[in-house]
């Protein structure tokens, strides 16, 4: 009897201890930090190190922009556009031809802000487009420390969408989300009533979980029950249901013409994770594998094919 109670405090101890590094973990992701140095990617790092980072937690710096438009010869201005519950998001707005017929809201992933997509951004403004670049709560020049990566940033989305169509009425409005933005974009579209005339997905997971998972696998470690953990508490922290932000699930609800873009080297969001949301899509749809891409920025590996599918998926609106 002695030996089954020992046994049994041994168990509960470790799944205290197990559940507390999970809570802790939980913190460090989802919400970034202020003044520390940022860990390096898990790919990145030394046997060593990553056992270090799993007993301390990863440290994710507030991301901030590292570039302007103007550093790469785009004309801009700072603006302020209404996000979710009032909170006012840093964008900036890269003006074109007064006569543009179209302009895209860029939306960008975890751990950025919108100078991340400066490349993407050069390309849209190349072929005639209004551009306009948007920092989600948590990152950038907006306020706040955290991200819930695409569940509540869905309604940004929407609010940014909603507050371009009341300025610029007589233009066609396409919304590009990279990662965590795609995964945004599509909820928006799906259970807030987002329509834009077309939407561009990159780079996109299918599930947070499954994300998430792909986390710990780059880490070398089981994913089991880690990841699953890592986003219960994560949820319990934002108040949102982690578990039920399925990319796949809102394109089963999308309508909307949607290309779909991704890195056939992404070790964040697999192909296969992006195929399945491809196929789950109601309307009109197109798929880019950009084979030389990885996760970021896939239009530096292939730009003219990138630029290629983004011109032809606009024209044909």
């Amino acid at each position: 009897m002695l030996l089954v109670r020992k046994l049994a405090l041994v168990l509960v101890a470790g799944f205290s201890l197990l559940n507390l590094a999970a809570y802790h973990h939980a913190r460090a992701f989802f919400f970034y930090s202020e003044g520390e140095e940022r860990t390096p990617a898990p790919e990145a790092l030394s046997w060593g190190e990553k056992a270090k980072v799993l007993l301390t937690g990863i440290k994710v710096p507030k991301p901030r922009a590292y570039a302007l438009p103007g550093d790469v010869g785009l004309p801009f201005e700072e603006i302020v556009i209404p996000g979710r519950d009032g909170v006012e998001l840093a964008g900036w707005w890269l003006p074109h031809n007064p006569a543009a017929e179209a302009m895209v809201l860029l939306f960008h992933g975890y751990n950025s802000e919108k100078s991340g997509l400066l490349p993407e951004a050069l390309i849209f403004h190349a072929l005639g487009l209004e551009v306009v670049m948007v920092d989600f709560p948590g990152h950038g020049d907006s306020p706040g420390r955290q991200t819930t990566l695409g569940v509540r940033e869905a309604e940004d989305v929407t609010t940014a969408l909603e507050w371009a169509r009341a300025r610029w009425p007589e233009r066609s409005i396409y919304l590009y989300g990279h990662s965590m933005g795609g995964a945004a974009v599509m909820r928006a579209m799906a259970l807030h009533g987002a329509k834009p005339d077309g939407a561009i997905v990159e780079s996109v997971f299918d599930t947070l979980l499954d994300a998430i998972r792909f986390r710990f696998r780059l880490m070398s470690l089981p994913s089991f029950p880690a990841a699953e953990l890592l986003l219960f508490w994560g949820g319990r922290q934002l108040g949102v249901d982690g578990f039920a932000h399925d990319i796949v699930a809102y394109a089963d609800e999308v309508e909307t013409p949607v290309l779909m873009i991704h890195g056939a080297k992404d070790n964040r969001a697999s192909v296969t994770g992006a195929e399945r949301v491809f196929d789950a899509l109601r309307g009109e749809r197109k798929f880019l594998l950009i084979d030389s891409a990885g996760h970021v920025n896939p239009c530096v590996f292939e730009p003219e094919r990138w630029r290629e599918a983004v011109s032809g998926f606009i024209a044909n609106r």
